[in-house]
């Protein structure tokens, strides 16, 4: 991260992206397992581990954007007292809060590991859960509806309301900026004379900084509102799937057709898939949000894939700062003369101030003044022709 961003943030940002490309390529291989029918996991112990790692990543995507809406919660409405807190202090603090987060989720994930079981050829269920009144199919029932209920269902609303918090601490600290800036507009000249004071450098650097903080607020919340919503509707997908009636499956296809039973499944289950498919779609909106909310995002993207126009070498980039900063634009020029006709001092750029200052410490450097040759060297002087001739030796 730059000057002003925090460590900890892009720690957590860049678990979510880990954590994403994990779940897209086991869901790649749950799909060829059990949509396409291809024996990719009818190997022991394949088929007991790969539904721990399957949902190890599901728990970790809430899980961890809880974390970072918490980490940015804290950094907005108590950016002094938990400036030391664990989970902001540091990327390796926030390291090891992603190692106990993702230690827990392995503990409930590893539950799922008695689900399966290789029976040769294939990897399926064991039987005793599709029994009716097994104890073991009840515990999986109550298990797999509380775990749900606490990472989609809990875990959102925690983040819901920490980010409405968010949002209205921001909007709060908008207002009181504005207000400050048309009070200090109005004094403009008490501004100008405060502004020459090394407290108001300071203040500049402290609005970059908050600048930074506000920009991957923003980020964090439009990224947090979709999986929300995304988290939701797994949730009412997992509703559907427990509560989906099957019919009589001796029927024939002529019979299931007109079976309101079969029907009422068909249906149900058609909306469960697009509910999946929508729930799916959250890895792909990250992207164009990153780019949509975030200008450094976008900065290290042009980067990334050498789509910055560089004209100026590196040679000259000092002369070029100097020529921009000593021409500045018409808001610029607005800005200067606030005062009246004339720009003051205080109101000046930083950036203009520095170019004015490395002007006059070269111009106090030791100038080497022109002499007149002593008498008796050779001169040229033109003559009444026009031409170069020797002068006349003294």
């Amino acid at each position: 991260m730059r000057r002003g961003g925090s460590a900890a943030a892009a720690t957590y940002q860049a678990c979510l992206g880990v954590v994403d490309l994990s779940y897209l390529s086991v869901q790649i291989i749950w799909y060829l397992h059990a949509a396409w029918q291809q024996k990719v996991l009818d190997y022991p112990v394949v088929c007991e581990v790969f539904p721990t790692i399957f949902y190890l990543v599901q728990y970790l995507g809430p899980v961890i954007n809880m974390t970072f809406t918490l980490e940015r919660f804290l950094a907005i409405c108590y950016p002094f007292r938990s400036q030391h807190c664990l989970i902001r202090s540091s990327g390796r603090g926030a390291l090891k809060i992603i190692g106990i987060l993702t230690t827990c989720c392995l503990c409930a994930a590893s539950v799922q590991s008695m689900v399966f079981v290789y029976k040769e050829p294939t990897c399926s269920t064991r039987d005793e859960l599709n029994m009716e009144g097994h104890i073991a199919k009840w515990l999986h029932q109550n298990w797999t509806f509380i775990t749900e209920l606490l990472f989609f269902v809990f875990l959102p609303t925690l983040c819901l309301v920490l980010n409405i918090f968010v949002v209205r601490v921001l909007r709060q600290k908008s207002s009181l900026k504005r207000k400050s800036l048309s009070v200090s507009y109005r004094n403009g000249t008490q501004s100008a004379n405060n502004s020459e004071s090394p407290y108001a450098l300071n203040s500049d650097s402290k609005q970059h900084i908050s600048r930074n903080i506000r920009a991957s607020t923003i980020t964090l919340v439009c990224t947090s509102f979709y999986m929300i919503i995304a988290n939701y509707s797994v949730a009412v997908a997992l509703l559907i799937a427990l509560l989906l009636p099957l019919g009589d499956p001796m029927l024939s296809d002529e019979e299931i057709d007109k079976d309101p039973v079969w029907n009422l499944y068909f249906r149900l289950f058609t909306i469960r898939i697009s509910i999946d498919y929508f729930a799916m779609s959250q890895f792909v909106i990250k992207f164009p949000i990153y780019l949509a909310t975030s200008k450094q995002f976008r900065g290290e993207f042009l980067k990334l894939f050498q789509c910055l126009n560089k004209t100026e070498p590196m040679l000259h980039g000092r002369l070029s700062t100097v020529r921009q900063t000593l021409t500045p634009s018409v808001s610029g020029i607005s800005r200067f003369t606030l005062n009246g006709d004339q720009a003051s001092p205080g109101m000046l750029p930083i950036s203009f101030k520095n170019a004015r200052h490395d002007r006059q410490m070269s111009q106090l450097g030791p100038v080497t003044h022109r002499q007149r040759p002593s008498a008796g060297m050779t001169r040229l002087v033109i003559s009444a022709s026009g031409e170069r001739v020797p002068a006349i030796s003294y």
